[in-house]
């Protein structure tokens, strides 16, 4: 209850954390050998990769409450089986050579796996399976809020809703996979 306000000696349920998203993680699709899951399924509870290092999620930093991660209502693909569509949406606000090479990458294409820091500490994981494309809603400098930088949409087809990260995977999530840009 650190983070919770204390009025008359009664903690209420109104805290401090910030709702959103403070991190984005996109690694290519190719590049994952295997998603481990818990004994459920329910988590991601690690990743292997091809070739050779350590560090293939590419880590990006939207500007506050601009970016957004959801799973749309399952498709029903016939005989009873769903598929889940999780789409994420995020600015980029700046446009340098490395960002730039970033953002024309992800516009052609390829399918890339997420995982999203909320900024209340959850973790999560989108298109572990199939990835997310780009689904051809990209702008370019169209949103007031993005300034010089482009808007950025995926969106993929997956046989699982967008799942937690492991309480292990979590907290050795950013010193075992991820380079900055």
């Amino acid at each position: 209850m650190a983070n919770c306000i204390k009025l008359n000696q009664v903690y209420t349920n109104i805290c401090k954390t910030v709702p959103g998203i403070s991190e984005i993680f996109l690694a290519n699709q190719g590049d994952i050998s295997k998603v481990f899951y818990s004994t459920d399924n329910s988590m991601v509870s690690g990743f292997t990769f091809t070739g050779t290092g350590t560090t293939y999620f590419y880590k990006i930093i939207p500007p506050k409450n601009q970016a957004q991660l959801m799973d749309d209502d399952p498709v029903d693909m016939g005989a009873g089986t769903y598929k889940f569509i999780p789409k994420l949406t995020f600015p980029l606000n700046t446009l340098n050579i490395n960002v730039w090479t970033m953002y024309t990458q992800l516009v052609m294409g390829g399918n890339f796996t997420a995982v999203v820091k909320y900024n209340n500490g959850d973790w999560f994981c989108a298109a572990p399976v199939n990835g997310l494309t780009t689904n051809g809603n990209q702008s370019f400098g169209s949103d007031p809020a993005t300034k010089i930088g482009a808007t950025i949409a995926m969106e993929g087809l997956e046989p699982y809703p967008i799942q937690r990260l492991s309480t292990d995977l979590s907290n050795a999530f950013e010193s075992t996979y991820v380079v900055s840009i």
